[in-house]
């Protein structure tokens, strides 16, 4: 380059030395553990717009879709909050681009999720830079579902299945709608239960 543009061209004060930490797109990427994680001032300012949300009696369009974009990193490098992240999404998709409205319960409880989550970066925020790229390959395919009724669990490499009903108690407890029986809850349950039965397989 130095010899077509002359040796202007090369700007050094616009290179760094190599390290093995860096920030690129917005993340933090370690080369020697091999992961990819979320920045502390990012965390500040998640944490700080979900807190805004929860305080709102209304919430404008606007506000979902600052929140969502933020929330998008977190989901991607915590696993654990992808679970919580549709139904505010899917919140934002159908509110009108004018006047506040309202959040549903489910949409109040994922937040309230999201915040513990948040609240424990220190053991979930990170994940191997395979799973970030979706480039590793699965060895273990269990499917979960779960329901008022009861868990499942399936495993079809093993051809067993799991499948628990609540009891007539638990299901009045579902059924009062509060955020620690939320559906996402429920799924969770039903992976803990994979993982519990199984164990390492």
């Amino acid at each position: 380059m130095m010899t077509v543009l002359g040796p202007t061209a090369v700007n050094e004060k616009k290179f760094t030395a190599w390290q093995s930490c860096g920030k690129a797109l917005g993340l933090l990427w370690n080369t020697v553990q091999g992961n990819v994680s979320i920045p502390k001032e990012k965390m500040t300012k998640v944490r700080s717009r979900i807190q805004a949300l929860l305080a709102q009696t209304k919430v404008i369009k606007s506000d979902l879709n600052k929140l969502l974009g933020v929330l998008r990193h977190v989901a991607a490098c915590f696993p654990a909050a992808r679970a919580f992240y549709q139904q505010i999404c899917s919140a934002a998709v159908a509110m009108l681009p004018y006047g506040g409205r309202l959040l549903s319960g489910d949409v109040i409880n994922d937040l309230y999720w999201f915040r513990v989550i948040l609240d424990n970066d220190d053991h979930f925020n990170g994940i191997p830079v395979e799973r970030f790229a979706q480039i590793s390959v699965p060895v273990i395919h269990v499917y979960m579902d779960a329901s008022d009724t009861g868990l499942c669990a399936l495993e079809p490499a093993r051809r067993e299945f799991i499948r628990i009903a609540f009891t007539a108690s638990e299901r009045v407890v579902i059924q009062d709608a509060s955020f620690a029986n939320s559906v996402n809850v429920r799924e969770l349950q039903s992976a803990v239960l994979a993982a519990l039965h199984w164990g390492p397989i």
